[in-house]
C-alpha cells in the first residue's frame, strides 16, 4: 500500500462521511449482502461520478470489503 492508497481511503471515507449526514437515519451510505455484493447508496454514487472524484468509483468498488 503507498500514499496513493491511503490519499484515496481517507477521500472515499470523508465522501462516506458526508453523504451519511445528508441521507436519512435508516438508509446507508454503503451496505453489503450475504453474499458479499456491495450497494453504494444512490447519493454515494452521485458523488462519486463528480469529475473530481471519478478515480474514486473503481477505488470504492474494489476496496470497500476491505475497507469495513
Amino acid at each position: 500500500m503507498n500514499q496513493e492508497y491511503f490519499e484515496k481511503v481517507e477521500r472515499l471515507l470523508d465522501l462516506i462521511a458526508e453523504v451519511s449526514e445528508r441521507i436519512p437515519d435508516d438508509s446507508l451510505p454503503v451496505s453489503f449482502s450475504e453474499d458479499g455484493t456491495v450497494s453504494i447508496h444512490p447519493e454515494l454514487l452521485q458523488e462519486l461520478h463528480k469529475d473530481e472524484n471519478q478515480d474514486l468509483l473503481p477505488f470504492a468498488q474494489e476496496n470497500l470489503k476491505d475497507l469495513f
